[in-house]
């Protein structure tokens, strides 16, 4: 998890897991990722009835809030019922 992590961070591309290896891709993901793993749309989230709370850390080494607000607007405001920017709260 923390190499997702500081993969996600690093690329600013929010997407599965790279396994940097085209055989562990296609293992996991199918022939069609075997050079880079899948985008995860965050559009798609619109198109459901998922609701979400989103509790933003300001002291997060992981995200920002610019991240956090960019998934935000990205999810939409129809499923995000709740977004709070907490100081002091880290990751």
């Amino acid at each position: 998890m923390m190499a997702h992590l500081a993969e996600l961070r690093t690329s600013n591309i929010f997407a599965q897991f790279d396994y940097g290896d085209s055989k562990l891709n296609i293992q996991h993901y199918g022939e069609k990722y075997a050079d880079y793993a899948p985008v995860i749309d965050l559009h798609q989230i619109a198109k459901s009835n998922v609701s979400i709370a989103m509790l933003v850390g300001l002291q997060d080494d992981f995200s920002t809030p610019v991240d956090a607000r960019r998934t935000k607007d990205e999810i939409g405001e129809k499923n995000v019922l709740v977004y709070k920017e907490i100081d002091y709260m880290s990751h």
